[in-house]
């Protein structure tokens, strides 16, 4: 399918392809390493989390903050 097929196809229906790319993509991705840069870092966060050294937020929150910047 070219670039401009792509393009010409209707929200729902890249929205599906998007899916099925994920869905396909997910065993390959989920077997990679991940970096220890990003393991250091989401272990920083989570541990800032669990001793309520940081400010957690709602999904919603989150979003509504995003949206008034």
């Amino acid at each position: 399918m070219s670039t401009a097929e792509l393009a010409a196809l209707a929200p729902t229906e890249k929205l599906k392809m998007l899916e099925f790319l994920w869905d396909s993509l997910r065993p390959e991705v989920e077997s990679l390493p991940v970096p220890e840069e990003h393991r250091n870092l989401l272990d920083e966060r989570r541990d800032k989390a669990q001793s309520g050294k940081s400010k957690l937020v709602s999904w919603e929150q989150a979003k509504s903050k995003l949206s008034r910047s």
